[in-house]
């Protein structure tokens, strides 16, 4: 590694590196590790000076280095904003309405920096003006950072501060854009790790110390495939945004009363400017009758419903299939020649949370599933002794004990239980919040009340 580089990956320099120096070793640090693609939905605050708060919703879409895609809510607004090839391109209705010649600094320091060679860094941050000689330390939420562009104590000038140990861009100034008498401040906060990376999901911007923007992001994708037309902007309105093309797994249901197919997912689909655990189905669900009750997979397109109502979307489903809930857990049970029975349990989802970022309650009603199938010729029977059907418990990680229940027969006739040949025992009892209340690893254990063989134990994660 050459000198310089040294420099500024250790600590014990004599001076101060050069903000080149620091631009490369950021390049070094993170060469072919740093996610290529990210998308996420980005909820705004807007504060004026009066104090009135107005909210926004946009969904981005960068593809690294260099390219970037915000899509305004409504989505039929046809509004929204390309950056590529250092241009800025406006849209209105579906219709470009300007492009400009832009160098976004934040895709340059918080992204590009870490795909592009050092020399193309240096030549766009010096078009933005920085200078790139002047550089010294500072602090900034109790972690030692570069400061790049101005003097100690000199919060006018053009600048960026770089976190000194992780090296990701942390904070930008410079003088306001329509008035330059005012300081503007742009800080990428809340660092989380992703990856063996970085990535911050809160952008705040400041004008003279006072909040005036904030972006949150929620429903993070780093690494998803996305299409180059995405960043095409002859092809702005033509361009599918992948959030209309989904593939849901959950529970295929009918409701006979009013004719309407759903899947009922078990974590909320977000698309569209839509959240909803019951996604309608539309066109011709009837096809899809031979996975009534299942556990599924559908991959299709959604998009508004004119008729509006709630949730207010439709999904035309192309294919759907079958499939194991992740994190399912599997016993075998032999009982000779004729009786074969395999058994699973499903923590639907298996990893989950109750709160969301911003501490709200998510909504989520996680469920045990208990199948039992016969796999053999012979009929599979037994009698329960009692009402309890099954016996279910959830430990956590260090095997304590949170929560056990039971379910029950109906009535002493359903104590007799017979399962034909490919029949199934089936029963499914909603995971209360009490079972597993804090973040963590959980160990869910399901069997048949009498019948000790019949016991499954199945993992979960709280988050």
């Amino acid at each position: 590694m050459i000198p310089h580089v040294l420099c500024a990956l250790l600590i014990g320099c004599p001076s101060p590196p050069t903000g080149r120096d620091i631009l490369q070793a950021m390049q070094d640090r993170y060469a072919g590790k740093w996610y290529r693609t990210l998308k996420f939905v980005q909820q705004n605050t807007a504060t004026s000076p009066d104090g009135r708060v107005e909210h926004s919703v946009w969904r981005e879409y960068a593809a690294l280095p260099g390219r970037l895609r915000i899509e305004f809510e409504p989505a039929d607004s046809g509004a929204g904003l390309l950056f590529v090839r250092d241009s800025q391109f406006v849209f209105r209705d579906g219709r470009l309405a300007s492009a400009t010649a832009f160098v976004h600094p934040l895709m340059v320091l918080g992204f590009d920096v870490y795909f592009d060679p050092v020399d193309r860094t240096v030549a766009r941050l010096a078009r933005l003006g920085f200078d790139l000689a002047t550089v010294h330390e500072d602090q900034w939420d109790g972690r030692a950072v570069y400061v790049v562009g101005a003097a100690a104590g000199d919060v006018r000038t053009r600048q960026f501060w770089v976190d000194k140990e992780r090296l990701v861009f942390v904070r930008l100034l410079e003088p306001g854009q329509r008035d330059t008498t005012r300081t503007s401040d742009i800080r990428f906060n809340r660092y989380r790790p992703v990856d063996g990376v970085w990535l911050s999901p809160e952008v705040a911007v400041l004008v003279d110390g006072q909040q005036r923007w904030l972006e949150q992001y929620t429903e993070i994708e780093t690494g998803s495939p996305l299409p180059d037309a995405l960043f095409d902007p002859r092809q702005w309105t033509r361009a599918q945004s992948p959030d209309t093309i989904v593939r849901v797994q959950g529970f295929l249901q009918r409701d006979d009363q009013f004719e309407l197919w759903t899947i009922v997912v078990p974590l909320p689909l977000r698309v569209l400017g839509v959240r909803t655990f019951v996604v309608p189905l539309v066109g011709e669900p009837d096809r899809w009758t031979r996975y009534l009750n299942r556990y599924i997979e559908a991959e299709g397109r959604v998009s508004r419903l004119p008729s509006g109502g709630i949730p207010g979307i439709g999904f035309a489903v192309d294919r759907m299939t079958e499939v194991e809930p992740p994190g399912t857990a599997r016993l075998t049970v032999d009982r000779g020649l004729t009786q074969h029975a395999e058994i699973t349990l499903s923590v639907i989802p298996n990893r989950f949370a109750w709160r969301d970022e911003r501490g709200e309650e998510t909504g989520v009603n996680p469920l045990l599933v208990y199948t039992l199938v016969n796999r053999k010729t012979g009929v599979i029977r037994f009698m329960l002794p009692t009402n309890d059907l099954l016996c279910l418990t959830v430990r956590g990680a260090d095997g304590v004990r949170i929560w056990d229940s039971t379910t029950q027969a109906p009535n002493p006739t359903a104590r007799r239980l017979v399962v034909s040949r490919g029949g199934a025992l089936r029963d499914a009892v909603q995971l209360p919040r009490g079972a597993a209340p804090r973040p963590g690893r959980y160990m869910a254990r399901v069997g048949i009340c009498t019948l000790g063989e019949s016991d499954v134990t199945a993992d979960f994660e709280v988050k």
